[in-house]
């Protein structure tokens, strides 16, 4: 769910520069983190620079996917069967539970619906991406959402014990 972590990577591999951050959303994003720095961290700060540059959604989706792909190919390499786990953020499944924090966020931070959903459209793409070349996945968005207990640490909005726990009894039966 770090999409734009990919970024770098591939403005230095590509010989380009990774656009900077304006003072005016530093300054935007200063604020958030006066709020919530966790929630900056995990996932905020991500979506406030891909709102400000929304021309780099498709260099991250296609650096990850690129990722992926060599991932792919030394699992078929070594005769492996991968498996593909995407982890939410903690922001696009448990809304309801933070729904103030978020909107917070939300409002400090001058975003709209759509600059929260471009994470959702980058983990679509990812995962139709490494389905294609057969590998299996698992989306833990639908049952993450379903869940009646928190699967994250508000301390940090890192996955908790019964996230993991959660993730094991999905994975098992990929795995078998």
């Amino acid at each position: 769910n770090d999409f734009t972590e990919s970024l770098l990577l591939h403005h230095y591999f590509g010989g380009t520069r990774l656009p900077p951050t304006s003072p005016e959303r530093s300054a935007l994003m200063a604020a958030g983190n006066d709020i919530d720095s966790d929630a900056m961290a995990q996932g905020f700060n991500s979506i406030c620079y891909l709102a400000e540059h929304p021309e780099q959604t498709d260099f991250a989706g296609q650096a990850v996917c690129d990722v992926a792909g060599a991932i792919i190919a030394t699992c078929r390499r070594e005769r492996i069967h991968p498996i593909f786990v995407y982890i939410p953020p903690m922001h696009s499944v448990e809304r309801a539970r933070h729904a103030e924090l978020i909107d917070e966020l939300t409002t400090v931070l001058h975003l709209k619906p759509s600059d929260l959903e471009r994470i959702e459209h980058l983990a679509d793409r990812l995962l139709e991406y490494v389905h294609s070349f057969g590998a299996d996945t698992l989306d833990l968005r639908t049952p993450f959402k379903a869940s009646d207990v928190e699967l994250y640490w508000q301390a940090d909005w890192h996955i908790n014990l019964a996230a993991h726990e959660r993730i094991a009894a999905l994975l098992v039966p990929l795995v078998e």
